[in-house]
């Protein structure tokens, strides 16, 4: 696969590394900026004619953006889609490719699989701040622990039912717990799917992963968001180091 990346931000510049990472990506070419690299694969581009996808962590109103637009080539983007449609037109996406939404509703897709009936399902993330309404308690892994959160609005379409929750974290680290609850035959049992990681290494995973599933994959036509192909972005994440903690109980 050739990709093309327009990064904005660390986590962009991070992307890159990380899809450099994988051997088949064939070519990784800078559109706007230059990136420095040893790898040949490397190369500074100024039109996106041959590539096969974008990766970018711009805003959606990024020149280079609607460039990809006009040539309709599918973008790989961490805003979710209800951000994206607001634009007038827009070409093949990958969207809510972030620690922020999709990838949290990727493990939430999944956990719910396990599930004969779901109860609940809700994802918290940690957010830099100081304090928040406290409305339920959520458990991280170590060195994190048990945080109070906030509900806040959801940003993805879908699992339908997933509730999100921001937990105040002044560490350095970012975490994400998702945990289901509902009947397992006539069981009832809970699970729960945890990262903690550096937040610029989880952004670049979160944003390279989508394009990295698509190598075995189709590349999209269409607009979708990270967990609507759930496994198999989880699976690309992972391969590109993601650790993910799973835990349950009866």
């Amino acid at each position: 696969m050739r990709v093309a990346l327009a990064p904005s931000y660390d986590i962009g510049l991070r992307a890159g590394r990380v899809l450099l990472a994988d051997e088949r990506v064939e070519a990784l070419g800078t559109l706007g900026t230059g990136v420095r690299s040893p790898d040949a694969r490397v190369t500074k581009i100024d039109d996106l004619f041959g590539w096969d996808v974008l990766v970018s962590d711009a805003a959606i109103d990024d020149p280079r953006i609607l460039a990809a637009i006009d040539q309709h080539v599918p973008i790989i983007t961490p805003h979710p889609l209800r951000e994206i449609r607001k634009a007038s037109r827009m070409a093949p996406v990958v969207a809510a490719a972030s620690i922020g939404s999709g990838l949290p509703a990727a493990l939430a897709v999944l956990l719910m699989e396990r599930f004969d009936v779901v109860e609940s399902v809700v994802a918290a993330i940690t957010v830099p701040a100081k304090r928040t309404r406290q409305d339920r308690s959520v458990m991280f892994p170590d060195p994190v622990g048990v945080r109070w959160c906030e509900m806040v609005p959801t940003p993805v379409s879908s699992p339908a039912g997933l509730i999100f929750a921001h937990a105040p974290y002044d560490g350095e680290l970012t975490a994400i717990s998702v945990r289901a609850e509902g009947f397992v035959g006539t069981h009832h049992e809970s699970a729960l799917d945890a990262v903690v990681d550096d937040p610029l290494f989880c952004g670049a995973i979160a944003l390279a992963g989508a394009a990295i599933m698509l190598i075995d994959g189709p590349v999209v036509d269409r607009q979708i968001e990270v967990q609507a192909r759930a496994t198999d972005y989880l699976n690309a994440c992972v391969a590109a180091g993601l650790g993910v903690a799973s835990f349950s109980a009866a």
